[in-house]
C-alpha cells in the first residue's frame, strides 16, 4: 500500500505522518478510533467516495476524519442500493471552529489519499445524510480538475472601455496548483489583453453590438486540467453627448423676479434618451484663506437655552462634511453657541446648544468651511426661544447658506429667487447636463453668474459681480471686427491664399494690404505675424502702420520670401477678446543663375590623383542669382598622372528653386608631390679591428612616388670605434620631376666584444682612525685587455665603515669599454677594526632620593667624552650604579668602554653621595606668624628611616590670640583621618614639637594641636573660632614620646604613646567645626626667645579612618573603659570611644566560623554577624546607637571566648 496526498496540504506534520504511514502499512490501515469518553462534543458524517470522478464501491474502502494529525472519527461502510456509504461519528474538544481532513483508503488501489473535500465541525450538526450524502472528492494522483463559474457579462457605450475582470475570483480549484491564463477565442470588434489573471477589454472605435470572448484556465501540471468560460460583452451604439452653449448672466434688480431661463434652450446636440440636469454653486477659497476661527463654546451664567439640530448645505445640493467645519450662532454680534460635526452613516449633523440672557431673540448663523477656508453667513435669521428646539435628530433643520434658492426642473426650467428680500449681491453657479446611463462619459457643464443687485452701467452684469460697474463696455466678451483687403481693394477671405512671383532682383515679393478693425468703445490692438515654411530661404517681414485711427485703418507692408508663408493678423480689445485673420501667400522664383568661370591649377595627390571641386572654378564674385546659387557641378572632377596639362571643364549650377545655368573653365593639372620616403633604424657591430659599414638601401623602410621612378643617395656609410653609439644618417629620394624627400635613419654602432680583467683572490684591510676604508681599483686589479681603448672601472663596493668590521665582503670589479661592454672579476675583501676606544671620566655628585633613599646613575653621567673610531655599538658600563645611605661620601666608580670588535679601555670617576635636600613630595612648609620668619626645615631619609627637623625662632605663648610656629605638613581632604609621629628630640625644655590640624596657614585660623617637650606635661591648643583667643590645656602623661591625631567628622581626638610601648593613650578631644580639607603638619615653637629645634621620626601621614591608606589604625586605648584582648587571638578594638563605626582586629586568623555580637549594658543582643574562617577583622556599624557603654564578644562555633570588650559609643547623625 502507498500513500498519496494533494499539494494543497500545508501542514508539515501531515505530509510527514503520511510518509511514515505509507512505509508501515501494506494492507488496509488499522486507524485507531477515538475514545468517546475523552470528548465533550460530537457530530455525524455520511458520505460516498468519488475517486477520480467516479463512485468507489470497493468493500475494503475506509475513511477517517482528522484534525492536525489527530484522528477524531473512523468510518464504517455499508452498501446502500448501488453505492457504498460511509458513516462516521466525529468527536471534538470544542463545539465548533475546526476544519477536518478526510483520509481515504482505496481497497482497489491499496492506497491512502487525502480528499480534496474537508468538513467544518459543528456540535450535533449532521454532515450529509443517506438521502444527500457528502461526495468525498479524491484524486489518485493528488491533482484535481478546475472550473470557471459565474463570470458576468458587461455592457458599455461605444467609445468607452469595459471594467477589468480578475478571473481568479471565478476559478473553482481544489488544490493550489499554478494556473496559466489565456484567451482561447476573441472577437474582431474587441481588443482583449491578459496581465496575469486580469482581463482588460477595449472595443474598437467603430464597433457596437454584442460580442463574446472565451478565456481558459490551465493548471501547470502534468494533467494540465483546464476550464473555459465564455464572457458576453455588449457595446451600445454611441450618440452625441450634451454640449452647452453660453448661458447668459442671470440678473434682476432688487424687488423684481428673475427672467425665465430654460437650460434646454442652450443645449440641442444631445442624442440620448435621458438627460439629467443639475446645478452646483461655485465656491472658491478666498485670498488670503481664512483659518478656523477661534469660536469658544457656551458662556456661563446665561439661563436661557435652545437646541438646534441641523444639517448644513449650499444650494442646491452641496453638503459640507469636513471634520474641521464649525457651525456657530450669534445674538447681537455675540457668540452664543458653536459645535463641530457628528456623523451618521457618513453624513454630517450638527447639534448646537445656544444660550442667551433673554428668553427670545433673533440668531445669526455663521458657518466655517474647512474645505474652502471661508466663512458663510445664513441669509436669514432664526428665532431663539419658543419651544427651545429647532429641528430634531429625526428631522434636522436644513440650513442653506446660499443667498439664492436655485432649482432645475426635469423640463430644464430654472427657478431662482433670493433667500432674503434685503439680500444684495451675487455668485457663480455651474449648470450640468449628463446622460442618465453614462454620466461619466457623456456630460457637459457651463458656468454663469446669478446676481440680485443694481446694474449701474446697464451692461447686464450687476455691480456686485461687475469688475467695471460704471463702464458699459466692460466686461466685454465679444471679439472685435477684423477685415483685410489687398492693394486692389479686394476683400481677402479668412483662411484663403494667393500666389506671387518674386520681384526682379529680389528673392521675394513685396505686397501691400489694408487692415480694418474698430469697436464702439476702446479701439482694439492689431498685431501681425508671418511664418515661412521650414527651410525657407530668408525670413518674411512686415511693417504695420496706423493710417486712420478714427476708422481703424492700418497699412500692412509685406516682404514675402519664396515658398508657402502663413500670415496671421490679430485684433484684441482691452478685455482680452480676439479676432484672427489667417491667410496663405505662396511666392515662386523662375529665374536661372548667371554663372562666370575662372581658370584654376590642381595638383595630383600622393596616389597620382586629383579631384576638382565645382567651387574651385566658380567665380562667386561675378556670378549672380536673385535667390542664391546651389548645386554646383563640373563635367570632369577626377584627374590622374595621365591628365597632366590643360583641360576644358563645364560648370553647371541651380538656384534653390531648380533654375539652371553654366560656363566653361580651364583646368591645369600639375604634379607637385615629392616621393614618399621613410627610414628605418639600423644596427651594425664593429669587427675585431673596430670597423663596419652599411648601404643606404638598408636604411630605407618604404619609398614610393605618385607618378615616376626615384633614386637614393648616398650609396653607403662607413663607421669606426669613434662612431660607437647612435649616428643619424640623412637619406634623399628624388623623383623624375625633381621633387625630393629626405629622411633620417639612426644607425647604432655597437662593439660586441667585452673586455677581459683579472683580480686578486682576497685582501685584508684595517679601518682608519675615522672608522672607514676607501678601496682602490689597484687593490684588486692584476691585468686587463679589450679591442677598443678607453676602459673605465667601477667597484661594486668602494667604501667600507664600521658596519663592515670583522666581516668579509665579495667585491666585484667591472671594466666597461666605450661601447658599454663589460668584464668582471671578484675578490674577497676582509675589514677589521683594531683601534681601541679612548675612555674619559668625570667626577659627579648625587643626592639620595627623599622618598626611597636611593640614588641611581648611568654610565653616561660619569662619561666625559669617551671616543672610538667606531662609536656605533660602543658599550659603556660602570662598576656601581645604585647608591644608598651606606654609600654616603666619596665612592670610586670604574667606567669601561667596549666597542663591537671587543676593543676596550677604562677610567675611574669619583662619585660624591649626599643626602637629598628639601622635603618629600607632597609636603610643604609654612611659617605661621611673624616670629616664625626664618624657620628652617630639613629631612634626612638616612636617619632612623627618615627624620624631619624644624628649627624656628617662633615664640608661641600660652594665652591670647598668639599663633606662632613653624609647620611642615601636607593637605588632607577627608573628614576621617589619623596621623602620628614620634618627637625624637627637642632642643630645650622651652622647645615644643607636635602635630597640628589647621584650616589654613593664616595666623588666627581655626586649629587644634598636641605638643610635647618630652616631659610628662603635654600642651593642647585649640582655636574654635578664627581670629579669637585660643584655648590651651596642659595634659599629663607617662613619658610621652609619640603623638597621634585622629579626626572623625568635626570631632578631633589626640593620643600619646609612652616611650618603648606599643599602645596610645587618649590625651585630649574636642569638637571643632572645620572644613573637609585641612593642613595637617609637624609643628615646632618655643615658649621664650630661645629658638626651638624639634626632630620627628616614625612619621605616618596620612591615614584616613575607614579609607584605603597604607597604615592600619593604631592600637588605641582610652581611660574608660579599658580595651581588652581575647586570649589567644590578640584582638584589638579601636577607636574607643567610637563615632559611627569601630574596627575589631585579631592577629591569628580564625580556624572555624565565628560570630561577632554587640550587647547593651542590660545584656540585650543588639547586633550579630557571622565571620568566615580565615578572617582577621570586622567593622562594626554604630550609626543610630545612642551615646553609652556597650560590650563586644566573639563567639566561635565550638565555644565563646571568655573575655568581653567594653566599647564607648558617641552618637553621630
Amino acid at each position: 500500500m502507498h500513500l498519496h496526498h494533494t499539494t494543497w496540504i500545508k501542514a508539515g506534520w501531515l505530509s510527514a505522518f503520511f510518509l511514515w504511514w505509507g512505509c508501515v502499512f501494506a494492507s488496509p490501515p488499522d486507524w485507531p478510533a477515538p475514545n468517546p469518553a475523552e470528548y465533550d462534543y460530537s457530530a455525524t458524517f455520511t458520505g460516498v467516495i468519488l475517486l477520480d470522478g467516479g463512485i468507489s464501491n470497493h468493500g475494503a474502502d475506509q475513511i477517517a476524519l482528522a484534525h492536525e494529525g489527530t484522528i477524531l472519527g473512523v468510518g464504517t461502510s455499508a452498501l446502500v442500493g448501488s453505492s457504498r456509504y460511509h458513516f462516521v461519528t466525529i468527536y471534538s474538544h470544542v463545539p465548533f471552529g475546526i476544519e477536518l481532513d478526510i483520509w481515504v483508503y482505496s481497497g482497489a488501489a491499496d492506497e491512502v489519499y487525502v480528499a480534496t473535500t474537508t468538513v467544518n465541525f459543528v456540535h450535533q450538526l449532521p454532515n450529509g445524510s443517506p438521502e444527500a450524502p457528502v461526495e468525498i472528492e479524491t484524486y489518485a494522483d493528488g491533482d484535481a480538475p478546475v472550473a470557471l463559474q459565474g463570470i458576468p457579462g458587461q455592457t458599455v457605450l461605444q467609445g468607452g472601455a469595459f471594467e477589468s475582470i480578475s478571473l481568479s475570483a471565478f476559478l473553482v480549484q481544489a488544490d493550489e496548483d499554478p494556473i496559466l491564463w489565456s484567451i482561447s477565442a476573441s472577437h474582431p470588434g474587441l481588443e482583449a489583453t491578459l496581465l496575469g489573471d486580469v482581463l482588460s477589454v477595449v472595443p474598437q472605435p467603430d464597433f457596437f453590438g454584442p460580442a463574446a470572448i472565451t478565456v481558459r484556465a490551465t493548471e501547470a501540471t502534468a494533467n494540465a486540467y483546464f476550464a473555459e468560460a465564455q464572457i458576453a460583452f455588449t457595446v451600445q451604439e454611441g450618440y452625441a453627448p450634451p454640449v452647452f452653449d453660453e448661458v447668459p448672466w442671470q440678473y434682476t434688480a432688487p424687488g423684481s423676479a428673475f427672467p425665465p431661463l430654460n437650460l434646454l434652450d442652450y443645449e440641442d446636440s444631445f442624442g440620448g434618451e435621458c438627460l439629467a440636469l443639475g446645478v452646483m454653486p461655485v465656491l472658491e477659497t478666498p485670498d488670503p484663506a481664512l483659518p478656523q476661527p477661534a469660536w469658544i463654546g457656551l458662556v456661563a451664567g446665561l439661563q436661557h437655552s435652545a437646541t438646534v439640530s441641523a444639517r448644513v448645505s449650499y444650494t442646491p445640493g452641496l453638503y459640507f462634511s469636513h471634520p474641521d467645519d464649525r457651525l456657530a450662532f450669534f445674538i447681537d454680534g455675540d457668540l452664543r453657541g458653536v459645535a463641530g460635526p457628528g456623523y451618521v452613516n457618513g453624513e454630517a449633523y450638527y447639534l448646537v446648544t445656544v444660550r442667551h440672557s433673554e428668553p427670545e431673540a433673533e440668531m445669526e448663523a455663521r458657518f466655517y468651511s474647512a474645505a474652502h477656508q471661508d466663512i458663510y453667513t445664513l441669509p436669514v435669521t432664526l428665532p431663539f426661544g419658543g419651544s427651545g428646539q429647532l429641528g430634531s435628530a429625526d428631522a434636522p433643520l436644513l440650513l442653506d447658506f446660499s443667498p439664492f434658492l436655485i432649482s432645475v426642473g426635469e423640463d430644464g426650467q430654472v427657478a431662482i429667487e433670493p433667500q432674503a428680500e434685503d439680500f444684495r449681491g451675487g455668485g457663480y453657479f455651474t449648470f450640468t447636463a449628463a446622460d442618465c446611463a453614462y454620466p461619466g462619459m457623456l456630460a457637459d457643464e457651463v458656468t454663469t453668474s446669478v446676481c440680485y443687485d443694481v446694474d449701474s452701467d446697464a451692461d447686464g452684469l450687476c455691480d456686485d459681480l461687475d469688475p467695471f460697474p460704471l463702464d458699459p463696455c466692460a466686461p466685454d466678451y465679444d471679439p472685435p471686427p477684423l477685415t483685410v483687403r489687398n492693394s486692389s481693394n479686394q476683400l481677402l477671405s479668412h483662411m484663403g491664399s494667393q500666389f506671387e512671383a518674386v520681384d526682379d532682383g529680389f528673392c521675394g515679393a513685396n505686397l501691400a494690404f489694408a487692415v480694418y478693425s474698430q469697436e464702439d468703445c476702446t479701439p482694439p490692438t492689431v498685431s501681425v505675424s508671418i511664418d515661412s515654411e521650414p527651410g525657407a530661404l530668408g525670413t518674411s517681414a512686415y511693417n504695420l502702420t496706423l493710417v486712420d485711427a478714427e476708422n481703424g485703418l492700418y497699412a500692412l507692408e509685406l516682404f514675402v520670401v519664396p515658398g508657402s508663408n502663413e500670415l496671421t493678423v490679430t485684433s484684441e480689445d482691452p478685455y482680452g477678446n480676439q479676432s484672427k485673420f489667417q491667410y496663405t501667400i505662396v511666392v515662386a522664383d523662375e529665374e536661372g543663375p548667371q554663372l562666370v568661370c575662372q581658370t584654376v591649377a590642381i595638383s595630383l595627390d600622393g596616389n597620382g590623383e586629383a579631384v576638382l571641386s565645382p567651387e574651385q572654378v566658380f567665380d562667386a564674385a561675378n556670378s549672380t542669382d536673385n535667390c542664391g546659387i546651389l548645386g554646383l557641378e563640373v563635367s570632369q572632377a577626377a584627374f590622374s598622372c595621365a591628365d597632366l596639362g590643360s583641360h576644358q571643364v563645364t560648370l553647371t549650377a541651380e538656384d534653390p528653386f531648380g533654375n539652371a545655368g553654366s560656363c566653361t573653365a580651364t583646368v591645369l593639372v600639375v604634379d607637385e608631390i615629392a616621393p614618399l620616403l621613410s627610414c628605418t633604424d639600423f644596427a651594425i657591430s664593429l669587427n675585431s679591428q673596430g670597423q663596419g659599414s652599411v648601404l643606404s638601401s638598408s636604411l630605407v623602410g618604404n619609398v614610393s612616388d605618385n607618378c615616376t621612378a626615384y633614386t637614393l643617395s648616398p650609396q653607403s656609410v662607413s663607421f669606426s670605434c669613434a662612431d660607437a653609439g647612435v649616428n643619424p644618417i640623412v637619406v634623399t629620394a628624388t623623383d623624375g620631376s625633381g621633387n625630393a624627400t629626405t629622411c633620417t635613419a639612426n644607425v647604432t654602432v655597437t662593439d660586441p666584444i667585452a673586455p677581459q680583467i683579472f683580480c686578486r683572490a682576497s685582501i685584508t684591510r684595517s679601518l682608519d682612525a675615522s672608522g672607514s676604508y676607501a678601496l682602490q681599483v689597484s687593490d684588486l686589479l692584476t691585468g686587463s685587455s679589450d679591442n677598443c681603448s678607453g676602459l673605465s672601472y667601477t667597484l661594486s663596493q668602494a667604501g667600507f665603515d664600521c658596519t663592515d668590521a670583522e666581516s668579509s665582503t665579495t667585491v666585484t670589479l667591472t671594466a666597461e669599454d666605450p661601447a658599454g661592454n663589460t668584464g668582471q672579476c671578484t675578490a674577497q675583501v676582509s675589514i677589521i677594526d683594531d683601534t681601541a676606544p679612548q675612555a674619559l671620566c668625570q667626577d659627579i655628585t648625587v643626592y639620595l632620593g627623599l622618598e626611597d633613599g636611593l640614588a641611581e646613575i648611568t654610565p653616561l653621567l660619569i662619561d666625559n667624552g669617551t671616543t672610538d673610531n667606531c662609536p656605533a655599538g660602543l658599550q659603556l658600563s660602570a662598576s656601581q650604579v645604585v647608591f644608598n645611605c651606606d654609600d654616603l661620601g666619596l665612592q670610586p666608580v670604574t667606567l669601561t668602554a667596549t666597542d663591537p670588535s671587543g676593543n676596550s679601555s677604562s677610567c675611574e670617576a669619583a662619585v660624591m653621595v649626599l643626602t637629598g635636600e628639601g622635603v618629600p613630595s607632597g609636603w610643604s612648609t609654612a611659617d605661621i606668624g611673624t616670629s616664625a620668619a626664618g624657620t628652617t626645615y630639613s629631612y634626612d631619609i638616612c636617619e632612623n628611616n627618615g627624620t624631619y627637623s624644624i628649627s624656628t625662632p617662633a615664640v608661641n605663648g600660652s594665652f591670647g590670640s598668639q599663633d606662632q610656629m613653624g609647620t611642615l605638613g601636607l593637605e588632607i581632604c577627608n573628614t576621617n583621618f589619623q596621623v602620628s609621629a614620634r618627637i625624637a628630640t627637642v632642643s630645650s625644655p622651652s622647645a615644643y614639637g607636635g602635630i597640628t590640624a589647621r584650616e589654613s596657614t593664616a595666623p588666627g585660623a581655626r586649629s587644634i594641636g598636641l605638643f610635647t617637650n618630652l616631659s610628662p606635661t603635654m600642651r593642647w591648643e585649640q582655636r574654635t573660632v578664627a581670629n579669637t583667643n585660643k584655648q590651651v590645656a596642659l595634659v599629663t602623661g607617662n613619658a610621652p614620646s609619640a603623638l597621634l591625631l585622629q579626626r572623625t567628622g568635626n570631632f578631633f581626638r589626640s593620643y600619646y604613646r609612652p616611650a618603648n610601648t606599643p599602645n596610645y593613650f587618649i590625651a585630649r578631644q574636642a569638637f571643632v567645626s572645620m572644613p573637609a580639607c585641612l593642613r595637617v603638619s609637624l609643628s615646632a615653637f618655643s615658649l621664650n626667645q630661645n629658638p626651638a629645634t624639634a626632630t620627628f621620626d616614625e612619621v605616618d601621614f596620612p591615614a584616613a579612618f575607614g579609607g584605603g591608606g597604607s597604615n592600619e589604625m593604631a592600637a588605641l586605648q582610652g581611660g574608660s573603659p579599658q580595651a581588652g584582648q581575647w586570649a589567644g587571638h590578640g584582638a584589638e578594638l579601636f577607636p574607643n570611644p567610637a563615632f559611627g563605626r569601630a574596627l575589631v582586629r585579631w592577629d591569628t586568623p580564625l580556624e572555624e566560623e565565628g560570630e561577632i555580637r554587640l550587647y547593651n549594658p542590660a545584656g540585650q543582643l543588639l547586633q550579630s554577624q557571622a565571620i568566615a574562617p580565615g578572617a582577621t577583622r570586622y567593622e562594626l556599624q554604630l550609626k543610630g546607637l545612642p551615646t553609652g557603654l556597650y560590650y563586644v564578644s566573639l563567639q566561635l562555633e565550638s565555644h565563646q571566648l571568655p573575655q568581653t570588650m567594653p566599647l564607648n559609643v558617641i552618637a553621630v547623625d
